[in-house]
C-alpha cells in the first residue's frame, strides 16, 4: 500500500504508534471532541436526569393544587416567561463574563430552589403561588445556563466538530431528561411528591462538581483556554449597548433572522398544543401519572433517531430542505391528538415529533454557531431565543384558554396547522434559501472575516 506522508512528515516511532492505538481504542469521538467537552457532556446529562424528574413533578403537582386548564397552563407559561424578559440581558452578560462561572451560578441557584421547594412540599405547605415562582425562577437559571453553553461550545471543540458536538450533547440532553428523568420523575412522584425534587437537588451538585473541573478562563476576550481559536475582543460598551449590537447584527443578518421567526411560530404552535397534555393524558387517554411520564419519555424515543441522522440530513439535503422536512414532521404529528384519542397513534406521533424536533433543534444550533463570530455569540444567541421562545408563554395561555372553552382536541388543531404552515415557508424561494450559501462562505478557512451581519 503506498505511503501517503509526505515529504516533511516524520516516520511514526514506537512510541508514537502506541500512544496513536491507545488513543483509537477510546470512546469513539472523544480525540477530536476532547476530555473538556466531555465533562460537559457528562454534567448536562446528569442534571439532565433531575431536571426530567422535575419537568414531569411540576405539572403533576400542578394538577393537584388545580384541575382549571387556564392554572394548569399558567404554570407552564412561568417556565417559559424568562426567555421573553431576561433573554437579551443574559446574552450580553455571557459576552461579558466566563462562560464557565455562570454554568456555574445558574445550577448552584437550580440546586437551592429545589431543595427549598422539596422541603416546602414535605411540610405540606406547597402550593399553586408556590409552584409558579418555583417555574419561574428555575425557567430563569436555565435560560442563563443554557446561553452559557451554547456559547461554551465553540470554545472547547474545532469548527469541524461543531455539528458532532452539538448532536452528543442534544441527543443526551433530550434522552437523560425525558427518557430516562420523566419516567422516574413519574414513579418517584407516586411514591412521594417531594421526591422527584430532591433528587434533582442530588443531580445540580454532582453537575457542580464536573463543571469546576474544566480548567481555565472562558470569558470571550483572548485566546479562550481550548486554544482552539482566538477572539480579539469581547464586549466593550453597556449592557444595553451589548444588547442593542447582538439584536441589530441578528436583524441585519436576514437568514438567521427568518430562521429565528420560523423557529418562534414552531415553539408558539408547540406551546399551543403541549400546554394542556397532561389533561389530555389523564383525561382523553386515560393514563395515570406513570402514563403520563412514559408519553413524554416517547419524544426521547424520537430524539434518539434525530439525533443519529441530523448531521448526515444536513450534509446530504442542505439545511433549509433538512428544517423543512422536520417542520413538516412535527405538523404531520400534532394531527395525531388534534383528530383521534388513540393512545397507540399517539405514542407514534410522539416519537416522530421527537424525531423532527432533534432534528430541528442540532441543525439550528449548529448552523448559528458557525455563522455568529465567537465575540457575538452570547449576545446574537440570546436575541435569537428571545424571539424563538418569547412567544411560549403566549403559546401555553393559548392553549388552556382554547382546551377550556372549546376541548382538548382543539389546541392540537390550532398548532398542527401552524407547524405545517411554518414548514412550508421555510422552503419556499424567499424564504431560508440564502442561508445555505452563508454557511458555504463561514466554513472557509478565512472564518470570522466571512461572519457578518450583512
Amino acid at each position: 500500500m503506498p505511503d501517503e506522508r509526505t515529504a516533511t512528515e516524520k516516520p511514526e516511532n514506537t512510541d508514537m504508534r502506541a500512544e496513536r492505538m491507545r488513543t483509537l481504542k477510546r470512546w469513539p469521538g472523544q480525540q477530536r471532541l476532547g476530555p473538556k467537552y466531555w465533562r460537559l457532556w457528562s454534567a448536562t446529562s446528569i442534571s439532565g436526569v433531575g431536571s426530567g424528574m422535575t419537568m414531569a413533578a411540576i405539572p403533576l403537582l400542578s394538577v393537584v393544587y388545580s384541575s382549571d386548564p387556564r392554572v394548569v397552563s399558567l404554570v407552564t407559561a412561568a417556565a417559559f416567561l424568562p426567555a421573553l424578559l431576561f433573554g437579551l440581558h443574559s446574552g450580553a452578560i455571557v459576552d461579558r463574563e466566563d462562560r464557565r462561572r455562570l454554568m456555574l451560578a445558574a445550577d448552584g441557584v437550580r440546586l437551592l430552589v429545589v431543595a427549598l421547594f422539596a422541603v416546602l412540599v414535605v411540610g405540606g405547605r406547597g402550593s399553586i403561588q408556590w409552584l409558579l415562582v418555583v417555574a419561574f425562577i428555575l425557567g430563569s437559571a436555565e435560560i442563563l445556563f443554557e446561553n452559557a453553553a451554547s456559547a461554551f461550545v465553540p470554545m472547547l471543540v474545532s469548527r469541524s466538530s461543531l455539528g458532532s458536538a452539538n448532536s452528543k450533547l442534544l441527543a443526551t440532553q433530550t434522552v437523560s431528561m425525558q427518557f430516562i428523568g420523566i419516567p422516574l420523575g413519574g414513579t418517584l412522584f407516586v411514591l412521594a411528591a417531594s421526591a422527584p425534587f430532591v433528587v434533582d437537588a442530588m443531580t445540580y451538585a454532582i453537575a457542580l462538581a464536573l463543571i469546576l473541573a474544566i480548567k481555565g478562563s472562558y470569558a470571550t476576550s483572548g485566546r479562550n483556554a481550548g486554544d482552539r481559536r482566538t477572539v480579539t475582543a469581547g464586549p466593550q460598551g453597556t449592557v444595553w449597548q451589548d444588547v442593542r449590537e447582538g439584536a441589530a447584527w441578528l436583524w441585519r443578518h436576514k437568514p438567521l433572522r427568518g430562521l429565528a421567526i420560523l423557529t418562534a411560530a414552531l415553539n408558539l404552535a408547540g406551546a399551543t398544543g403541549e400546554s394542556t397534555l397532561v389533561l389530555y393524558a389523564s383525561r382523553v387517554l386515560g393514563l395515570d401519572e406513570r402514563g403520563y411520564a412514559f408519553l413524554l419519555s416517547l419524544l426521547a424515543v424520537g430524539a434518539i433517531a434525530g439525533s443519529l441522522v441530523a448531521a448526515r440530513a444536513r450534509g446530504r439535503f442542505g439545511t433549509v430542505r433538512t428544517l423543512g422536512a422536520a417542520g413538516a414532521a412535527m405538523g404531520a404529528g400534532f394531527v395525531v391528538p388534534a383528530t383521534t384519542s388513540s393512545l397507540p397513534a399517539t405514542i407514534a406521533a410522539l416519537i416522530a415529533v421527537g424525531a423532527a424536533s432533534m432534528v430541528w433543534n442540532v441543525v439550528t444550533v449548529t448552523a448559528r454557531q458557525e455563522l455568529v463570530p465567537d465575540v457575538l455569540l452570547g449576545r446574537v444567541t440570546s436575541a435569537y431565543r428571545v424571539v424563538a421562545l418569547g412567544v411560549l408563554p403566549l403559546g401555553a395561555v393559548l392553549g388552556g384558554v382554547v382546551a377550556s372553552k372549546y376541548g382538548l382536541h382543539a389546541p392540537w388543531v390550532a398548532a398542527s396547522a401552524l407547524m405545517v404552515g411554518a414548514s412550508i415557508v421555510a422552503v419556499m424561494p424567499d424564504g431560508l434559501r440564502e442561508i445555505d450559501r452563508r454557511l458555504a462562505v463561514a466554513r472557509q478557512p478565512a472564518g470570522p472575516a466571512h461572519k457578518d451581519g450583512q
